[in-house]
């Protein structure tokens, strides 16, 4: 009976050990999981940020285009009103183009004049 004892006992050590050998593979492949979900958290983040970024320059081009737009139809209705001054027999007509916001440049707003005066001036 002795020896069944020791046969049993020498199972139950080998599964023991591959027990730890297991456990150590679990534990080193959960350490190696852990990293993975770090460095995907922090990508996330990374993603994030780069999202807000996105979102804050489509904004601000939103704005752009809404200005330029807006520049637009300020543009037509200084020839509009040039044109109904001309029309209505107008002499003379004084438009303070540097009041308008739209112009990034003297030139810019020179070269309007020409553009507003040349089909009056017609």
């Amino acid at each position: 009976m002795e020896m069944w004892g020791f046969i049993f006992g020498g199972i139950g050590g080998i599964a023991g050990l591959v027990a730890i050998v297991y456990a150590h593979i679990a534990y080193r492949g959960s350490k190696a999981s852990g990293k993975a979900a770090t460095d995907a958290n922090t990508v996330a983040r990374e993603s994030n940020d780069i999202a807000k970024d996105a979102k804050r320059l489509a904004e601000e081009a939103n704005e752009i285009s809404h200005r330029a737009e807006q520049r637009e139809i300020e543009r037509h209705d200084v020839y509009d009103d040039v044109r109904t001054a001309a029309e209505a027999g107008a002499d003379e007509l004084i438009v303070d183009l540097n009041l308008q916001d739209w112009f990034t440049s003297t030139r810019q707003m020179l070269e309007t004049a020409v553009e507003i005066r040349e089909p009056a001036a017609a």
